[in-house]
């Protein structure tokens, strides 16, 4: 028989409606759509067009709805040009109603909302700041201004104020994982977003061969890759310190999160022989043995 050893910006968009007056027929179209935020002291432009929706008659646009930061240029042919510049004091959400009017009176109304900003916050900063070839679980701590909440995403999406989650105490991570965060202050543009990622060596663990009859055995083991693709080998030699070991082919494992099986047939043994082996692994920068 055998021996076996181991070793061991985001600008928010408001709805915006068009509303037809009643009784209007066949009443004008607008071809444009606002901007719906801005930030303090940046200037405001929407270059409104409105068409006859019949054809051949003139179109006026008015502004019945109107913020007193904002003034409206009208241009001959439907065409309109909304600007202004908003101060501390405007911060928050306005709303605006333009009217298309053509020769015949039909009228189309378009509502929206501007929503004025200040700038954006200073963006999270994360402790560690990285890390690669990690071995044991780490927690990370995400510090923002205090007047500012954070919301973090765990699967390479960029986190906003209604999506991620809300950061309430450090992050344990146990496996490859990109971590995102953005700070996020009523009345603020969201902060751009800290984006790093932190690599973990994957877990081998070599265990008792599946088989061994005549001049072949099975060695079996297992791996996790812990969030990165993985190449797992098993190494093996008649020498407990492993000298002059044979290597079998890697095989290849995606990015999974848990433990899965490995084998790989060895052939060649002779009767009797001892021989001792070890599973090998390599994650994205890491190497691990089992």
């Amino acid at each position: 028989g055998f021996v076996i050893a181991a070793l061991v910006s985001c600008v928010v968009a408001d709805a915006m409606a068009v509303d037809v007056q009643a009784g209007a027929k066949a009443a004008p179209q607008f071809q444009t759509e606002p901007p719906t935020g801005v930030l303090v002291k940046r200037r405001y432009t929407y270059r409104a067009a409105a068409v006859d929706a019949a054809g051949g008659r003139d179109v006026t646009i008015t502004a019945p709805v109107l913020p007193a930061w904002l003034t409206l240029r009208v241009r001959a042919g439907g065409k309109a040009v909304l600007k202004g510049k908003a101060d501390e004091t405007n911060v928050g959400v306005h709303e605006v109603t333009l009217a298309a009017i053509d020769s015949s009176k039909a009228t189309v109304l378009q509502h929206f909302t501007i929503e004025v900003l200040l700038p954006a916050v200073q963006a999270p900063v994360l402790e560690p700041v990285g890390g690669r070839g990690l071995a044991a679980a780490i927690e990370v701590v995400i510090n923002a201004p205090e007047t500012a909440a954070i919301r973090y995403t765990t699967d390479g999406t960029v986190p906003t104020a209604t999506h991620g989650f809300p950061y309430t105490g450090p992050v344990r991570l146990e496996q490859t994982t990109t971590l995102a965060a953005v700070a996020i202050a009523a009345g603020h543009m969201p902060s751009r977003p800290t984006v790093v990622t932190y690599t973990f060596c994957p877990l081998a663990e070599t265990l008792a061969p599946s088989s061994a009859a005549g001049d072949e055995a099975t060695l079996t083991g297992s791996v996790n890759p812990r969030g990165s693709p993985t190449k797992a080998w098993f190494e093996w030699s008649a020498s407990p310190a492993l000298t002059r070991a044979k290597k079998t082919r890697p095989q290849l494992f995606p990015a999974g999160t848990v433990s899965v099986p490995v084998t790989a047939q060895i052939d060649g043994l002779s009767p009797g022989q001892q021989i001792y082996y070890r599973i090998g692994a390599r994650g994205k920068g890491c190497k691990a043995y089992g």
